[in-house]
């Protein structure tokens, strides 16, 4: 039972609380619940992303917010017109963000998948029953809705935290795409409506959800991936799955995917190395765990990637709406990871890493001196910073070269890795040339 299943009333909780759950409740269940969870076969890996984002002179924090004209206390109109999102264009104010850190939790026994689905949602509230917890229906609320494009978000209490599922509905497909995993937890990830890929942006708190459509050519290259993220998603086809990470190196790029739990699909998340070829891209490897020495074509992918035994090593998390670059004429994007290593030297403070990046992208004296953005916290074990500094090009056809530096915290700090690229000011001649 769900913090929003109350039977015959029903309420709402307060926006941003998930209620603990009430004593009596988890004394009648104890020995159901403890005995499931002796049952758990395998713990297993939920990717996601905390995001919090600090936004002042040059720092992005917190996460999204649930949008004003969305009450999760009161039923949505019958219509509700296209207000797609514009992402900012400028560092929203800064935030403070209660702390919100919990007890671990474990996850359910996942060994096997669900083989049912349930009737796609259709109202405002929607009541489904996990097969991995059959005793156990719960609530999902409509809570944001932009276009034809809904958010439905609830919580199943079978642990004192319980885990959260987010599921994203477009009007006029019988089907929806989905995220499960720790409830309390901030996520980013990425899904697609036709050929329109959409930021869906997972805050800690319960109904904390925001929308953001992205152009058809819309890349990440602050994740190294100069193809569109449309092309890169369908390649891999992992509906009803959502992507949560994502990484690329030249003519290739492994991407993560989120856990289904509400109907048939991957239980238990997992990961897709696809690569580019004559006839397109095309999935070469998948599963829950994917060694780089696991060659079939010759390739070194520890060292292509950069990592010791795992790809999952490698992934980047899908940053937050105001760290993204939403232009898609980008020229020029390159692995500049060494040399950001090498100005960086024996530094293991992350601020101090941060400064000395930032010193040697801004030229003192300059007409147009370079500008920082800093994402704070990212990552599942919100351990990486991503700091952004765009440098002003003095051209007529280059705007300005960007670089994303990805920061692992803690001691000591390390450069994860570091990409550059040029953004187009009138637009592109071809793929390698601003007009």
């Amino acid at each position: 039972m769900s913090e929003w299943d109350t039977p015959g009333t029903d309420p709402v909780p307060p926006p941003g609380q998930v209620p603990p759950l009430k004593p009596s409740i988890w004394n009648d269940n104890a020995p159901r619940i403890l005995a499931a969870l002796g049952a758990v076969a395998a713990l297993v890996l939920v990717v996601g992303i905390i995001v919090w984002i600090s936004s002042g002179d040059d720092q992005i924090t917190t996460s999204s917010t649930v949008p004003a004209s969305v009450s999760t206390d009161a039923p949505l109109p019958t219509t509700i017109p296209d207000t797609t999102t514009t992402p900012p264009t400028t560092a929203a104010d800064t935030t403070t963000v209660p702390d919100t850190t919990l007890p671990e939790t474990t996850l359910p026994d996942t060994t096997v998948a669900p083989t049912t689905i349930a009737p796609r949602p259709t109202g405002d509230t929607w009541r489904v029953t996990s097969a991995l917890f059959p005793d156990d229906p719960f609530t999902l609320r409509r809570v944001a809705q932009v276009g034809r494009v809904a958010a439905y978000d609830g919580v199943i209490r079978v642990t004192p935290n319980g885990f959260r599922c987010v599921a994203i509905v477009i009007d006029g497909t019988d089907a929806w795409s989905e995220w499960c995993g720790e409830a309390n937890k901030s996520v980013n990830f990425v899904t697609l409506d036709g050929i329109d890929p959409w930021i869906v942006e997972v805050g800690a708190a319960l109904g904390d959800i925001a929308l953001t459509r992205q152009q058809p050519t819309w890349t990440l290259p602050m994740n190294g991936c100069t193809e569109a993220i449309t092309t890169l998603i369908a390649t891999v086809a992992i509906s009803p799955a959502v992507t949560t990470g994502a990484v690329c190196v030249p003519g290739e790029a492994f991407l993560t995917n989120s856990a289904v739990w509400l109907q048939p699909g991957p239980p238990d998340g997992g990961g897709a190395l696809i690569t580019s070829g004559d006839e397109g891209w095309d999935v070469r490897d998948f599963g829950t765990s994917i060694g780089c020495d696991t060659s079939f074509d010759g390739i070194d992918r520890c060292a292509l990637y950069g990592v010791e035994s795992e790809l999952f090593e490698a992934v980047l998390p899908i940053p937050p709406i105001e760290a993204l670059t939403m232009a898609t004429d980008l020229i020029g994007m390159t692995d500049r990871t060494a040399d950001v290593r090498s100005w960086v030297a024996a530094e293991t403070d992350s601020a101090a890493i941060e400064n000395l990046i930032f010193a040697e992208l801004n030229e003192p004296g300059a007409e147009l001196p370079a500008t920082k953005r800093l994402a704070i916290g990212l990552g599942y074990a919100a351990d990486l910073d991503l700091m952004l500094v765009e440098v002003p090009a003095l051209d007529d056809s280059i705007l300005s070269t960007t670089w994303a530096v990805w920061i692992k915290t803690g001691q000591p700090a390390t450069v994860v890795k570091a990409y550059a690229w040029q953004t187009c000011a009138r637009g592109m001649a071809d793929p390698d040339t601003c007009i």
